[in-house]
């Protein structure tokens, strides 16, 4: 399993990833210190989740994060009231956090 980071400035997001063998989690965020910053964790599955319907189709056929098919599932609610301001709590306060910088 790896972590990593991803910068990207033409969006102005930041996006944090955890490959595994069978998908990747993902937890990205607009500026977080901006005025309404956006954030979204979504999870991408190589294979149809066992609660997802037997009938459901990938997502897509081509996804970055598992480098073909892709069931996707994600929550932009869960990351913008529980995630986000943990992430700005940090950068507010980076004496008390840790592998922040770039």
């Amino acid at each position: 399993m790896a972590l990593e980071r991803h910068k990207h400035e033409i969006r102005g997001e930041t996006r944090w990833v955890v490959l595994g063998p069978d998908g990747a989690v993902d937890f990205h965020c607009s500026d977080p210190l901006s005025h309404d910053p956006i954030a979204g964790l979504e999870c991408h599955y190589k294979r149809r989740p066992t609660y997802m319907k037997a009938d459901a189709k990938p997502f897509t056929e081509e996804c970055w994060a598992t480098g073909g098919r892709c069931w996707g599932d994600g929550t932009s609610l869960y990351a913008t009231e529980i995630l986000l301001p943990e992430y700005q709590w940090m950068l507010r306060h980076p004496e008390n956090a840790q592998d922040l910088e770039d």
